[in-house]
């Protein structure tokens, strides 16, 4: 990228149409970033140093401080720089560094707040079970899953801005760094760039936004079954402040990357509210409406007047000593805990949120060192190891060859270079990786070779077989659309279907497919194993590990059960809405060889949906499963149907038997030629 640029910095024009005002500016912001930084210091000092905020929901309001201090930090320190006569230029790094940073943190802060609507639901709906439901561990896997989700928005569309060449003019016509000030200035087509940042950023947003919707409307549906007027007011304040909270965050964002023909001097403006008000407004809205908060900041104040001193504690070095069984990141959490008295309540917060972690990660090293797995193989097939060998070996070879055939098809002939056969590119990809997941080890466990598979090994499998699996129903969705488009707008559809819609597509069902995989990954593996190490399955899926952890695991059996069913579902249903339409578009041809053109551009992709989609339904909504069926049926989905897919479209398709046959010619030929 940088070969082809010459461009080693920007120059940042700053806020439009505010020549003349840079002192009065420089004041102002000043203010209110200093303002940011001490109300959310003083916010997380109170969460941490009074016992009574030791809670879920001040938990995730101490992570909001610290989110509301890096936010505005990433483009304000700058903007004041230059607003103070100083250069106004930035780095190319420095530029690519403060979208990052900017994204990511404002990604995770969004994803906060629809976990903040959570808290509020579970506190509100269910309060006799709300500790039970957010523990520790519950918590600190939901703040996780934030920080990954937003690590991967700003990835991403870091990404797609910086993969493109910027050899033009530098100046940046606005305050910082952002995607709709940035990519104008690029030298090539940006097109694909800016709609992946307005699909990306708008379709994050509305999904938080519905899932703080759908948690309110329960909350609000609760409160108004309250019958005492005292408790649905005291129901209602303890949500009045996030509610708040939200209006002030999501509002600018949605305005930001919503709004039809941009206004610079409007942008810029509800970006400052984004970037610096409403993060200096947070440390008010939750310390003026908030009387425990109010209470713990007064005891702050109170104890900023008294000098602290450190004492040692007497026998503390001796008792991490005397317990060999606790790691030395225990003791030392512990020992940091209690050595300062003044940061009691800090103790008690490390106790309560992180400690049962190392606790739990303690005992599952002192209980067990499971390093590997077990599979134990197609259940009921003792004996038959050897057929069974030559039967998937005979299976797996076909699937190499026919997907590797339809691959080369569609890449050597220039008529198989539209829309439709690039998704089929893409699913003869995916089909290739998915059936080599599970196949090669089940292969060579049946030809007599160890049974084993390491503790990361296992991890890896089941994360790439969630990840090509999920990747492949979303391919599916989308090759239903392209048929859709093909048969309902004939003449606009290499228009609508154009290389760059394509490529964001197939990005998206990549993308999509990741964060699934990883949500289930992450749950499955963060639970020890400490008893059996027998995997009785042939290879590593959710309903074969799980049952061998030592906690509880009803929450990764609920979300395992919930992602890949809900998943499964939205897709079959988004399949069956494109299918609908294209029948009632063929049922109006009027010739009987339009329809049946018509008709047979669908039937492979609905034959190929049809064997994908079955074993799947079957194996995770049985309600009472059988080993021997399951095994069967996951037979299937992973080695049967990545086979029959080249044969159903090639055996149903002239133009991928002529480019075939032409692939064989000319290979026959090359051949009497030497």
């Amino acid at each position: 990228m940088r070969n082809h640029t010459s461009l080693d910095e920007f120059i940042l024009l700053g806020v439009p149409q505010t020549e003349g005002w840079e002192p009065v500016l420089f004041v102002i912001f000043s203010f209110i970033y200093l303002f940011t930084l001490l109300g959310n210091s003083l916010i997380f000092t109170a969460v941490i140093s009074s016992s009574t905020l030791h809670t879920p929901m001040y938990f995730f309001l101490g992570l909001l401080s610290i989110f509301d201090m890096l936010f505005p930090s990433v483009t304000c320190p700058k903007m004041l720089l230059y607003l103070s006569g100083r250069s106004r230029a930035i780095s190319y790094e420095g530029c690519a560094a403060q979208l990052f940073f900017y994204h990511f943190l404002g990604s995770t802060e969004g994803c906060l707040y629809s976990v903040m609507a959570y808290d509020r639901f579970v506190a509100i709906c269910h309060p006799l079970r709300y500790m039970l439901i957010m523990k520790p561990e519950v918590c600190v896997s939901l703040v996780t899953l934030s920080f990954l989700i937003g690590c991967l928005q700003a990835t991403t569309l870091t990404s797609f801005t910086f993969q493109l060449t910027y050899c033009g003019p530098r100046e940046l016509n606005h305050f910082f760094c952002d995607i709709p000030a940035v990519l104008p200035l690029a030298c090539n087509d940006s097109s694909l760039a800016q709609r992946v940042g307005s699909i990306n950023v708008g379709l994050l947003a509305l999904m938080l936004l519905f899932s703080v919707c759908v948690s309110y409307t329960h909350i609000g549906i609760a409160i108004l079954r309250m019958r005492s007027a005292e408790g649905r007011q005291k129901a209602f304040s303890t949500c009045s402040a996030h509610l708040t909270a939200i209006l002030c965050a999501y509002g600018p964002v949605i305005i930001i990357y919503l709004q039809r023909t941009p206004n610079p001097l409007l942008g810029a403006v509800v970006q400052i509210l984004n970037n610096i008000v409403s993060p200096m407004l947070n440390s008010l809205i939750y310390s003026l409406r908030n009387k425990e908060v109010k209470n713990s900041l007064k005891k702050v104040l109170q104890k900023t007047t008294i000098s602290i001193a450190l004492y040692p504690i007497p026998g503390h070095r001796g008792q991490c000593k005397t317990q060999p069984r606790k790691s030395d990141l225990h003791c030392e959490l512990r020992h940091t805990a209690v050595a300062k008295p003044a940061d009691d309540g800090a103790r008690r917060l490390l106790l309560k949120f992180f400690l049962p972690l190392v606790d739990s990660s303690t005992k599952m090293r002192n209980h067990t060192m499971v390093t590997e797995f077990v599979l134990l193989g197609i259940p009921e097939t003792e004996g038959v190891e050897t057929a069974l060998f030559f039967l998937f070996s005979s299976l797996y070879l076909c699937t190499l060859l026919g997907n590797v055939l339809i691959l080369t098809a569609i890449f050597s002939s220039s008529r198989l270079h539209t829309p439709m056969y690039f998704f089929l590119g893409n699913l003869s990809i995916f089909d290739l990786g998915f059936s080599s997941t599970t196949v090669p080890k089940m292969l060579s466990y049946l030809s007599g070779h160890s049974q084993g598979i390491s503790f990361q090994g296992c991890n890896a499998q089941l994360f790439f077989y969630h990840f090509l699996g999920c990747t492949e129903c979303f391919l599916y969705t989308v090759m239903a659309y392209d048929r859709f488009v093909a048969i309902c707008y004939p003449l606009r559809y290499m228009v609508i279907m154009n290389n760059k819609v394509c490529s964001v597509l197939a990005t998206g069902t990549w993308m999509s497919g990741c964060v699934h995989a990883i949500i289930l990954t992450s749950l499955i593996f963060k639970l020890p194993f400490c008893g059996s190490n027998q995997v009785g399955y042939y290879f590593c899926d959710i309903p074969a590990v799980l049952p061998l952890a030592c906690e509880d695991t009803s929450l990764a059996q609920k979300v395992g059960f919930t992602n890949v069913g809900l998943l499964t579902l939205i897709c079959l249903f988004l399949i069956l809405v494109s299918y609908i339409r294209i029948g009632i578009s063929i049922l109006k041809i009027r010739s009987t060889e339009g329809r049946q053109r018509a008709f047979s551009t669908c039937s492979a992709h609905l034959t190929a949906i049809l064997c994908a989609y079955g074993p799947v339904i079957i194996i995770y909504l049985q309600p009472n499963p059988s080993p021997l069926l399951g095994a069967v049926i996951q037979m299937l989905n992973n080695l049967v149907t990545p086979m029959l897919n080249p044969l159903i479209y090639s055996l149903r398709n002239k133009d991928v038997k002529l480019a075939l046959k032409h692939i064989f010619l000319k290979r026959s030929r090359a051949l009497e030629i030497e």
